[in-house]
């Protein structure tokens, strides 16, 4: 997501050389991500595949067990742990608290983290992201209250966020300068529940797994076959999904942002989920779907995102400033005609041989 000026995150004078170091940390965080080796073939222990439902949508984990006991439970508690932090569709979460909030509310673990990572993103990308567009998101009917109708141009520059609204952090406590500012972590959120799972199953010393929530992927060793693990790149022709490449990201993540997949109808005219905050507006730049390549999930989410709004020219400039990241971008002309373009690390990944 994107501002066309540049914004503003207060911080408090006797923090501020606190909050550049904790910037850095996080991202070098994100750059150099989990450092596991893919390991050859394991024939000893079991495998295992668990699915369920959360967050909105559904989870598939396949592991080697290594003779470490984890059950559905073990998953659906740490997801709910994360709803209770972070979900707009939770009345007790405390992003839902924060924004009923005038002034601030407490932090956890995951919000503060989050929250951070969709800071510093909005300062990587120029801010091509934002996570201030919780009001404009609900008026063009994508959030937990959906809207029967586009909103008007008086309601858009109403709810467009402005330079001065802005949010920071101070110990266990996160701060905003306008009451009616609420904020919208999604497009992080379900990247960072991956990044959680995988590192719990890191804690557990297992080597192979692939987890999948709504999308998001996160892969770490091989597949049970030895071979490493294979993910279909989505490209959507007549708002139709068809795979056509395979690639493997290793140890890493894996997300696809996609216009064509969370619309909204409103008399007759299709919006994305995707918003400008340039504009307050849905895309209408051509942009199809962006897929990133990343060392952990949180950051190949927002940068899906990103890459959507900026389309690929734009984007890759972004994206090249970042070790390890790479992408693949679909995008229509005015022509109709469907285009594709890739940094060269992404075709890299491709598996030309399709089994």
């Amino acid at each position: 997501m994107k501002h066309s000026h540049k914004l503003f995150f207060s911080f408090m004078p006797c923090f501020f050389l606190k909050r550049v170091l904790c910037l850095h940390v996080l991202l070098t965080v994100f750059i150099t991500g989990p450092v596991c080796a893919i390991p050859s073939k394991d024939s000893t222990g079991k495998w295992t595949l668990i699915k369920g439902s959360a967050q909105g949508t559904t989870y598939s984990i396949k592991f080697l067990g290594n003779n470490h006991f984890i059950d559905k439970s073990h998953i659906d508690s740490i997801l709910n742990d994360l709803d209770l932090s972070l979900s707009l569709y939770r009345n007790d979460s405390r992003i839902s608290f924060f924004n009923r909030a005038r002034s601030y509310a407490h932090l956890d673990t995951h919000m503060r983290t989050v929250i951070s990572a969709g800071m510093l993103l909005q300062k990587i990308s120029n801010g091509a992201f934002d996570i201030r567009l919780y009001n404009i998101s609900q008026a063009w009917g994508f959030g937990p209250y959906p809207s029967k109708r586009a909103p008007s141009k008086r309601i858009v520059k109403r709810l467009k966020p402005d330079v001065s609204d802005s949010i920071w952090i101070t110990g266990d406590y996160v701060f905003k300068s306008n009451p009616d500012l609420r904020i919208d972590l999604d497009g992080l959120a379900q990247g960072y529940s991956v990044d959680v799972l995988a590192s719990f199953f890191d804690e557990k010393n297992i080597l192979h797994y692939m987890i999948e929530l709504g999308g998001e992927i996160r892969t770490a060793g091989s597949r049970q076959d030895g071979t490493p693990w294979r993910i279909g790149v989505e490209s959507p022709r007549d708002s139709v999904a068809g795979e056509i490449m395979m690639v493997s990201p290793k140890t890493g993540a894996i997300t696809t942002s996609g216009s064509y997949r969370k619309t909204r109808n409103f008399g007759g005219r299709i919006y994305s989920h995707v918003i400008d905050p340039r504009t307050a507006r849905p895309i209408e730049n051509g942009m199809l779907s962006c897929t990133i390549i990343a060392p952990n999930a949180i950051l190949a989410d927002a940068l899906d995102n990103v890459g959507m709004v900026l389309g690929p020219t734009e984007a890759i400039r972004v994206i090249s400033k970042l070790p390890s990241v790479d992408a693949f971008f679909v995008w229509r002309d005015n022509e109709g005609r469907v285009h594709t373009q890739g940094t060269p690390g992404f075709f890299e990944k491709v598996i030309l041989e399709q089994l």
